[in-house]
Formats: structure tokens, C-alpha cells, sequence
């Protein structure tokens, strides 16, 4: 999905907000660079779309978008402080799909964007669910955590991290027993860019020294902080 907004951390908020919801956002801040991502990306059918700044030019890049794309209408999301009666009567789209208001305010942002997102279907790469990071190599990504069936506290570093789970790397020998497919995982502890989590999962696969974590349950503020994080991954 396109996000078209000039101020670049809204635009990268609004990314972040997006992978939490397993659909991965390319930020622009300008009608022209929107239109080259959309001419090189052709599966980009979707976009949220700031109509009320003049260096965005959101509303040209909505009377363009129509030109360059062979099959379909593009699916647009608007953002702007104006209200949807106005924004129907003034702006011409076919393709709008619903609004995002301002003030931008994040929480408020959220639920609006993922109420808009559960009735859309996407396509091919635009949707992932298990997109999976790898920390940089200067990151020293440690975790702790406990097992339901196990009283010691373990330790591990961060292998990969995805929405939907992470991959452990256990830092000293544990008993065999707890550490087998289904375990419960209780009270895991993450700290990425300096926000700390305590997480449930359950393990779904054990090699080795290695184990795979499922999240059981994230908070919103969690998925946005993982999303954040993958976000600049992926984006470095």
C-alpha cells in the first residue's frame, strides 16, 4: 500500500500501523514519487492519501492514479481534516474506500485504519502475515523468559521477529522436557527500541538450541512497537 503524506513521520507512523495489521506500507511525500512507487510496484492497488497538503499534491496523485493502472480502480483511503460528506461532494475518486481524520493522534488513527482494513481484501505480496526481520549485526537483541513447567528463568538472543512470533537462540543448556512443541511460554520479556514488553506464546518448533515462539496475544501498543521495529528493518 502507498502512504502519501509529506510529513515523514506520519507517514512512517502510518507504515507501522499498517504492518501491524500484516499489510506492508510504502511511504512517499509527494504526488510524483507516489506515482513512480505505484508505475514500479503495479500490484499496489490501495493507498491512504493526504488530500489536504499542497506540497503533497494528494489530490493530483488521485486524478493520476487512474491513468497508469491497467486493471481495476485504485482503492484509496483519505486523510484529511475535512469531513466525508465534503470530501465526497469535492473530491473525485471512484475508488474511496474510507477516511482517516485529523489531527493525526495515534491511538484514535489506529482504530480507524484497522476498521477500514478488515473489510479490504489484499493481494499477492501486500499482505504478510509472517514477514520475518533479522536483527543488525551491531544489535545485541537479548530476551528472558519463564515456562509454565519450568521454575528457572531462561535466556536467549533474538534470531528473527516477525508479528506473529520470534526465534530464540537459547544462551545456556536447559532440560530437555519443558522446551518441547506446545509449552507455554509465560512472561517474555522484549526491549526493542528502548519500550519494553512482557509477552505470552507457546513454542511450535524446537531445533536444536532453537526455538520458535507463536505470540498468544499482543497488545495494540505492542504490535505497533514490533511493527515499528520491522518497519525499520526492512526499511534500512
Amino acid at each position: 500500500m502507498i502512504v502519501l503524506d509529506v510529513n515523514p513521520g506520519i507517514a512512517n507512523t502510518l507504515c507501522y500501523m499498517l504492518l501491524s495489521c500484516g499489510v506492508r506500507g510504502i511511504p512517499a511525500s509527494d504526488a510524483e514519487t507516489a506515482l513512480d512507487v505505484c508505475r514500479s510496484h503495479p500490484e499496489i492497488d490501495t493507498g491512504i492519501i493526504d488530500v489536504d497538503d499542497n506540497e503533497a499534491k494528494g489530490v493530483h496523485f488521485i486524478s493520476e492514479i487512474g491513468h497508469i493502472r491497467t486493471t481495476g480502480v485504485f482503492r484509496t483511503i483519505l486523510h484529511s481534516a475535512s469531513s466525508g460528506e465534503y470530501l465526497k461532494e469535492n473530491i473525485v475518486c471512484p475508488g474511496i474506500i474510507g477516511y482517516i481524520s485529523k489531527p493525526f493522534h495515534e491511538e484514535n488513527t489506529f482504530i480507524q485504519l484497522k476498521s477500514i482494513l478488515s473489510k479490504i481484501i489484499f493481494k499477492g505480496d501486500e499482505k504478510r502475515n509472517y514477514l520475518r526481520v533479522i536483527p543488525a549485526s551491531d544489535e545485541l537483541l537479548r530476551t528472558d523468559f519463564r515456562l509454565k513447567e519450568y521454575p528457572g528463568l531462561l535466556y536467549g538472543k533474538i534470531i528473527n521477529l516477525s508479528m506473529e512470533g520470534i526465534a530464540i537462540a537459547l544462551l545456556k543448556s536447559v532440560p530437555p522436557l519443558p522446551l518441547k512443541k506446545g509449552a507455554r511460554i509465560i512472561d517474555l520479556h522484549l526491549n526493542l527500541d528502548f519500550r519494553e514488553m512482557t509477552i505470552q506464546g507457546n513454542i511450535v518448533e524446537k531445533r536444536r538450541d532453537v526455538i520458535i515462539i507463536r505470540f498468544i496475544s499482543l497488545t495494540e501498543i505492542e504490535k505497533i512497537i514490533i511493527a515499528r521495529y520491522i518497519f525499520r528493518r526492512i526499511s534500512d
